[in-house]
């Protein structure tokens, strides 16, 4: 799958079967048009999921003014934040008590600990299964414009559902496995033995 991101581009262009380009600035009408929409088709996969391997975390610092009403203080989010993801305290257990105005986090707390999805613009940085889900909806924006085939859009776009369905199902194998005691009830459920709550009368 695509190493760069002439190679994304390249891959979309030939999933509605165009004519390939050599750079994004060789001025062809094409090189235009993508270099326009490679950036919103990349924005909007990593946008669509807390993809692992853009997660990132920071610790805020209120800002000098505090906003006019209702709560206490004004919290600015990264400038490489492209989706924010959970707020907690110190311990990293989510609070519910904030609003998201703007570019900014409002709150009552002294310092908000967040987590984010980083906006993320080196190819080499996202996996393969990551790459090839920004190539089809790069597909997907190019596809009627470029063609004005309703089928060739179907089709891409439920290739689109599929790749993108894969690259979570990876993405969620990608964290660390909690391991379970083995009791009488875990036990049950593998064997299907149904356990009693008085065990020496079976």
């Amino acid at each position: 799958m695509p190493g760069t991101k002439i190679d994304i581009c390249n891959d979309a262009l030939n999933r509605i079967g165009d004519r390939l380009i050599s750079s994004l600035d060789d001025g062809t009408p094409t090189a235009d048009l993508l270099k326009n929409r490679y950036d919103i088709s990349r924005r909007k996969v990593l946008r669509s999921h807390p993809w692992k391997r853009l997660r990132k975390r920071a610790v805020l610092a209120a800002l000098t003014d505090a906003p006019a009403f209702q709560w206490a203080k004004k919290f600015p989010l990264p400038s490489d934040c492209l989706r924010l993801w959970l707020v907690t305290d110190s311990n990293g257990d989510p609070i519910n008590d904030w609003e998201l105005e703007g570019t900014d986090i409002l709150a009552d707390e002294p310092v908000l600990y967040i987590k984010y999805i980083k906006d993320e613009t080196s190819v080499d940085l996202l996996d393969d299964s990551l790459n090839e889900v920004i190539s089809l909806q790069l597909a997907k924006e190019l596809a009627f414009s470029r063609s004005g085939d309703n089928s060739l859009y179907d089709r891409i776009e439920n290739e689109y559902r599929i790749k993108f369905a894969e690259a979570r199902s990876i993405d969620s194998k990608e964290d660390y496995q909690k391991t379970i005691n083995a009791t009488e009830w875990t036990n049950a459920h593998e064997t299907g033995y149904i356990p009693t709550k008085y065990p020496n009368l079976r």
